[in-house]
């Protein structure tokens, strides 16, 4: 399920992972971190629990092909 494009308020929990998502350049996903989520970049968040959507059990940060 696509959701709208927009601003939304996503808790980060001690456990959430963060990977950087390189299929773009036909990489592998790599571990990411904090510094890697900046406004405007495009994310997939897996919930902790999908009826709230509040907290993130990870965050996909997509790296455009440009780097």
């Amino acid at each position: 399920m696509r959701e709208a494009q927009g601003l939304r308020t996503i808790k980060v929990a001690p456990g959430t992972r963060i990977w950087l998502d390189r299929s773009a350049q036909q990489l592998t996903s790599a571990d990411g971190s904090m510094t890697d989520l900046e406004v405007g970049r495009r994310v997939e968040v897996l919930y902790v629990d999908d009826r709230r959507k509040d907290t993130a059990d990870w965050i996909k940060v997509v790296v455009a092909s440009g780097g």
